[in-house]
């Protein structure tokens, strides 16, 4: 509560103290060092009262264009966009970097036009949008590079290992992250030791070698704490402390966390306490203090809507399930789930919507491109219509004029093709459009159909009939109170009472395997295999020797329901007294193959009746991009091969380049 009153103060405070640092300074005096003095006040004020520092530049941007400094002008919407970077806001720190462009050029600044360059690209970056970051970063790549400046080349290549860790193609950013550490130590940057430690541990923690990943983060707090970078240290011990939950070392986990926690009470950076809360819920879960994993998650939850962050919100809702289902609250934790499950929807609406809006930008540049080259179509084809005319105007008038003209017809017939073209590339756009919201209802509305019919299904048919047989036995009691050497009907009620706690807890366990959430899909399939042996005599065996696991908890989760469906299937409506199951998975695809000696079906027929199963395993499959083959006929048996692409991993860090 305490650092929330002081950010407030802060930001009621900002203007006020920006126009007495202007006033003291000269206001509205030509003074371009006085503009640059102005700017290295503000820098001290970045960290510890963020709302001061970005009123301090909108000033400094007003009075440098009020003198015609451009140079300032670009450094005050460049320095703002690193702030609002670091708060968060990354459309703010996109606008303002964008806005420092045109004045860098005007004021022949090439050094720091490229770290603007790169500022965009990190917007890109935090928005997964690959293709826009990279291109941003290669030309102010090619900057640096003819300025002859490694501290920003070292930025940049941090930024582009960040870039490539996120997409799963980990040798080739780790290529990137050991040169920049090669040359940061090479010319003791600092800061580049520092932020080339913290990405290299991400990278480690990608591949879950946590040990490494410790370790890279350890450096990379011992260069914060040196260069007095409070937040960014505060981060690296939240994730030494995650490293050391993920080992199993609670203890030492609790006390890095809790350093952490002491450093962010000095900041006002909402998204990192909640991301720290996270992490806090999760350790004492892991601890078995439920009650408390669930009071901090729960007063996380709202920070965490606040700031607009689905995947805080992901993780929060599923530590609040998890703690109430050990608390035996089976209600809160059905609860919970399933907002866990909308959150999940609407984090896969977001990834549509961000595939469309980067279509729409793409579309937008090409347009643009065009237009320009229709342009100096045009110029070039009247340069040479003057020409021809003044060579010829003289000898033969007729001719010319009959040039011109078929010039002029040339010109129109180009400006149709160009016109047909772009009217065929929006028709485009829009089929692409309506294809994935189609997609997208009906990975939605497939998915929460069954699973709903499913839920349905065992509460009807396991809990319904226990407690329709508790009512029974109770009115037999009344019957034998007088004999009470025979009330054998109300032990009965108890044992049915245990057992129907049980169903709930089967349940519960069907709609969410705690191995699963905790241990990886490995770990779930060997449970769900051991479950299977002890409660029927059914012969399975379930392998997984290449698979990988990845830290896509959404893929894994759709993987083992197809495979649970599959074994359901195969025991319930084949009466398969032996199934095999086999997973593998390499760079490109993951390959699923089920196969049992049931006595199979007919997968067309099943299709055309309607089978909950097929569609639910189908709705499964289409969610994951990938295809599903039935091979069965009544009599032999049932062989299913699912095959699908790859995810992707959990979290990054990004930094913003050096000021200039």
């Amino acid at each position: 509560m305490l650092s929330t009153v002081c950010a407030a103060y802060s930001f009621g405070q900002a203007q006020t103290v920006a126009d007495s640092l202007l006033r003291a300074f000269g206001y509205p005096a030509s003074d371009t060092a006085a503009v640059l003095a102005l700017y290295d006040a503000a820098y001290e004020l970045e960290q510890t009262r963020p709302q001061t520092a970005l009123a301090v530049y909108q000033k400094g941007a007003a009075w440098s264009k009020t003198i015609g400094f451009d140079n300032g002008a670009g450094k005050a919407h460049n320095y703002a966009g690193i702030v609002w970077f670091s708060m968060g806001e990354i459309d703010s720190a996109l606008a303002n970097a964008q806005q420092s462009l045109p004045f860098f050029e005007k004021a022949g600044n090439r050094r720091s036009l490229a770290a603007s360059l790169n500022n965009i690209g990190n917007c890109y970056n935090v928005w997964n949008n690959a293709p826009e970051a990279i291109r941003f970063y290669q030309e102010a790549n090619a900057i640096y590079e003819s300025l002859g400046e490694p501290a920003n080349v070292i930025t940049n290549l941090n930024n582009i290992g960040v870039l490539l860790t996120r997409n799963r193609n980990y040798e080739q950013a780790e290529r990137h992250l050991k040169d920049a550490l090669e040359r940061s130590q090479k010319a003791k940057f600092a800061p580049g030791l520092a932020d080339v430690n913290l990405n290299l541990g991400v990278l480690e923690e990608a591949r879950r070698e946590y040990g490494k990943a410790i370790a890279y983060f350890q450096n990379a707090a011992t260069h914060y704490r040196q260069l007095g970078q409070i937040n960014h240290l505060a981060n690296t011990h939240s994730n030494i402390g995650w490293g050391y939950n993920l080992l199993g070392d609670y203890d030492r986990a609790l006390t890095e966390l809790r350093i952490a926690q002491k450093l962010l009470d000095t900041l006002h950076l909402p998204r990192e306490k909640t991301n720290l809360a996270a992490n806090f819920s999760a350790l004492h879960n892991n601890r078995g203090d439920y009650r408390l994993a669930r009071q901090i998650a729960a007063d996380a939850l709202a920070a965490a809507e606040t700031v607009g962050d689905l995947t805080l919100q992901k993780r929060l809702l599923e530590n609040l399930a998890l703690s109430c289902e050990r608390l035996g609250d089976f209600a809160d934790a059905a609860r919970h789930y399933r907002q866990w499950i909308e959150v999940e929807r609407k984090m896969f609406d977001s990834e549509k919507n961000s595939q469309l809006l980067a279509l729409e930008r793409q579309y937008e540049t090409a347009k643009k491109e065009r237009q320009i080259l229709a342009q100096q179509l045009q110029l070039r084809q009247k340069s040479t219509q003057n020409r021809m005319l003044l060579l010829l105007i003289f000898a033969l008038l007729v001719a010319g004029i009959a040039v011109a003209l078929w010039l002029r017809g040339r010109l129109r017939y180009n400006q149709r093709i160009a016109a047909q073209q772009a009217e065929i590339q929006e028709q485009r756009i829009r089929e692409m459009r309506q294809e994935q919201k189609l997609l997208a209802l009906d990975a939605m509305l497939n998915g929460q159909e069954e699973e709903r019919k499913r839920i349905a299904k065992d509460l009807h048919d396991g809990l319904g009939g226990l407690l329709t047989t508790i009512k029974l036995h109770f009115n037999v009691i009344q019957e034998q109170v007088r004999q009470l050497e025979e009330l054998k009907a109300y032990q009965r009620a108890g044992e049915m009472i245990d057992d129907a706690c049980d169903e709930v807890r089967r349940i519960s366990h069907n709609m969410m395997p705690s191995a699963l959430a905790r241990f990886g899909l490995v770990a779930a399939l060997d449970d769900l295999a051991e479950t299977l042996r002890a409660t029927r005599p059914l012969d399975i065996s379930i392998q997984a020797a290449n698979w990988h696991e990845g830290p896509d908890e959404t893929r894994e989760a759709m993987l083992f329901r197809i495979l649970q469906e599959l074994i359901h299937n195969a025991v319930q409506h084949a009466e398969a007294s032996k199934i095999m199951a086999h997973l593998d998975s390499n760079d490109q695809q993951i390959t699923l193959r089920v196969e049992d000696n049931g006595k199979g079906f007919d997968p067309e027929q099943a299709r055309k009746t309607g089978g909950l199963g097929l569609k639910s395993v189908e709705s499964r499959v289409r969610y994951l991009g990938g295809t599903v083959q039935f091979d069965s006929s009544p009599g032999r048996g049932t062989v299913v091969i699912v095959r699908s692409g790859a995810s992707e991993p959990r979290g990054e860090a990004h930094r913003f380049s050096a000021k200039t």
